[in-house]
């Protein structure tokens, strides 16, 4: 019994890169438009786009990220997991890129139904929202390698 729960403990290690990433029962997903011709993408990746580090896809279409306003728990979530940052270092980077001229932070939507709006009507969106969100059409999850 305690061999086969070591060997379920390693290969949890070993996938956890290629999980989607699940807090409690409510978790979180990144989503991209539809139109995306990627289905993944390393966390780097992603945070570069939240961090105002990279601003085109492979593909050379701007990237269009959105945020979630405030401090929601999916906010938080997607803070800490992708951006490895808490929600408050984000802000902060994000006044001095501002205050310096070099960037703009990605528009911040007041609910998850407007995050799936905004990456629906931008061919490079790429937002996030939790498990409970209908996508509907024009949206698609984007996995996390």
């Amino acid at each position: 019994m305690r061999r086969e729960l070591l060997s379920l403990a390693v290969v949890a290690i070993l996938m956890g890169p290629l999980c989607v990433v699940r807090a409690d029962n409510a978790g979180m997903r990144v989503v991209v438009n539809s139109a995306n011709a990627l289905s993944s993408m390393s966390r780097e990746e992603v945070s570069k786009f939240y961090l105002g580090k990279a601003t085109k896809w492979p593909d050379g279409t701007t990237v269009a990220p959105v945020d979630l306003a405030g401090k929601t728990s999916t906010r938080r979530l997607f803070s800490q997991e992708i951006l490895r940052k808490e929600i408050e270092a984000v802000e902060s980077l994000w006044q001095q890129l501002i205050f310096s001229g070099k960037a703009i932070p990605p528009p911040a939507k007041p609910s998850e139904a407007e995050v799936v709006a905004f990456v629906k009507g931008n061919a490079g969106g790429i937002g996030y929202v939790s498990y409970s969100t209908d996508l509907g059409s024009g949206v698609k999850e984007f996995a996390i390698k």
